[in-house]
């Protein structure tokens, strides 16, 4: 896997991710982004700077500059560590490394790259939808409008055959600028996940209709099963039971095994 997207807190599992030592597991999007790759290190500032530096030394030798008074809220390496891009609230930009030359200016927040480097997961906060665009075509394959408008993404996971996407979302997303780098304040603590199949853009029903999941799961290496931990189970009614043990789903066929 060439894409690293990482923050602070999930370089290391990038670095495992990339070698197939584990498969995708969700990404927090509340610390400030930093990214260690090979021989360099960028750290996205609150006032807009990409600083590129060496590693070891520290020695800074590159830097680029977004809009500013926004925060820079991700960071990505692509095209084998050529391309590197930084997303803020309202767009993502593209500098070729070596010539630090603009390759495109994207007027949204890109919030991941999959795996092969193929798709941008983005959110559009003014519509409420979740999009996938084709990279570097940039063309929207795929749109989700969300069911709620008081959540956002928090935190997100591509299946390792990037087939598939799940999504925790939760209130206070995006996060404001005065608030950075935590979530913005929420009236309510409401959070659930979804599901979704990328090819055919249709999230997956049978997974979120009968149960009700808080949390990201992990997808087994070869991304036959996506697996939780824990969940909420209706009857039908508004009664739920809380149950604290593993569930799993195929992805080929739907089915859900308790395990």
């Amino acid at each position: 896997m060439k894409n690293f997207t990482v923050k602070l807190l999930t370089t290391l599992f990038m670095g495992l991710a990339a070698t197939g030592v584990v498969s995708a597991l969700p990404r927090p999007l509340w610390d400030q982004p930093t990214l260690d790759y090979k021989g360099y290190q960028l750290v996205g500032t609150k006032n807009g700077e990409v600083i590129v530096k060496t590693r070891g030394s520290g020695r800074v030798v590159r830097t680029f500059q977004l809009q500013k008074g926004l925060v820079v809220r991700d960071l990505f390496f692509l095209n084998s560590h050529q391309v590197i891009a930084a997303s803020q609230s309202n767009q993502t930009v593209f500098w070729d490394l070596a010539s630090k030359r603009i390759v495109r200016r994207f007027p949204e927040r890109v919030y991941g790259i999959s795996h092969n480097e193929e798709s941008l997961l983005t959110y559009d906060d003014d519509t409420k939808t979740i999009s996938i665009y084709s990279y570097p075509a940039f063309a929207q394959t795929c749109e989700i409008p969300l069911d709620s408008p008081n959540v956002g993404i928090a935190e997100f996971a591509f299946s390792p055959n990037d087939k598939f996407l799940a999504i925790l979302l939760a209130p206070g997303r995006p996060e404001s600028e005065e608030n950075y780098p935590l979530p913005s304040p929420a009236k309510t603590h409401t959070r659930y996940s979804k599901l979704y199949n990328i090819q055919i853009c249709q999230e997956v029903q049978n997974f979120s209709k009968k149960f009700q999941i808080y949390d990201i799961g992990t997808f087994t290496g070869d991304s036959k099963f996506y697996d939780i931990d824990r969940y909420y189970e209706s009857n039908g009614t508004t009664e739920k039971r809380y149950i604290k043990e593993p569930l799993r789903l195929d992805l080929t066929t739907n089915e859900l095994i308790k395990l």
